[in-house]
Order: structure tokens, then sequence, then C-alpha cells
């Protein structure tokens, strides 16, 4: 299993009072095994969780289904994230997130 972390943030302009109407700052994790890949996000603000977002398959995105969380791929993910000190893990499906934890 392969693991890419990149950081992000999304944020406004500043308004003229030195604040940001919105303001994300977030690692995306990829964890893939070719040509299957699972992506990651968890927020800075809350560290403590993450949430899988979606699946790819040969490099095409597609949702999370059910069956994913039985696959190998998925399973070394999120042991990967426990151990990482992810206290909270979820994955987004088709009823939105749900608790993997």
């Amino acid at each position: 299993m392969q693991v890419e972390t990149s950081h992000h943030i999304d944020c406004s302009e500043i308004d003229s009072e030195g604040y940001y109407e919105y303001f994300y700052e977030y690692d995306l994790i990829r964890f893939s095994d070719s040509p299957m890949a699972f992506i990651v996000r968890s927020y800075a603000d809350t560290a403590e969780e993450a949430s899988f977002l979606r699946a790819e398959l040969g490099g095409v995105p597609r949702g999370l289904t059910r069956e994913d969380l039985s696959l190998p791929l998925f399973r070394c993910a999120t042991e990967h994230l426990w151990r990482a000190g992810k206290r909270s893990v979820m994955w987004l499906g088709p009823q939105g997130y749900t608790s993997l934890s």
C-alpha cells in the first residue's frame, strides 16, 4: 500500500477587518494499491477525525459503496488511520457520512 499526503488550504479573501469568511485547512491522504485507491480528508482543527471521500479505479473517481469497506486496501487504510491517532473514522456513502469506529 502506498500512502501519499498533501496539505491544502481553502479560504476566502481577507475582509476589511482582517478576517476570512471561511477558512478550511486539511490533509488529503491517498491510499493506493494499483489500480485501486481511496481518498481520505482530515481537517487540521479536528485532526483526530478522518473521512473516506471516494474511491478511484484506474484513476477514475467514483463514490464509495458498502462493498468497498470489506476490501483489503480499505481495511489496511483504516488501520493506518487508527494507528496515526485518528479516533473517529467515517466514510461518505449514499446516505451521507457513516462512522466506522
